[in-house]
């Protein structure tokens, strides 16, 4: 307990290789893909929970989160430059 309220000591979720777990993010700017690697900027108004991909991975074609390097030559994530702009 902190302050009155439960803080779980461990994550209850589990996700996979380069995988964390967000609770009520827009399905639109929850993840980067290897054909959508930039998140946003209009993101929609819905929440959807689940395990995504962390900073700086991408979710390609098999579902797994890669670096952008392990994204097909072809895709745009392959050689998108992350900028300010780019959500968390």
């Amino acid at each position: 307990f902190a302050g009155g309220l439960y803080v779980p000591t461990r994550h209850p979720h589990r996700c996979g290789e380069n995988e964390i777990y967000k609770s009520c993010v827009s399905s639109s700017c929850a993840e980067a893909t290897c054909e959508r690697p930039r998140v946003g900027p209009a993101c929609t108004a819905d929440c959807v929970y689940g395990c995504f991909c962390q900073r700086g991975y991408y979710r390609d074609e098999a579902k797994n989160c890669v670096t952008k390097q392990e994204c097909p030559e072809d895709s745009p994530a392959h050689t998108y430059v992350e900028n300010d702009y780019a959500l968390e």
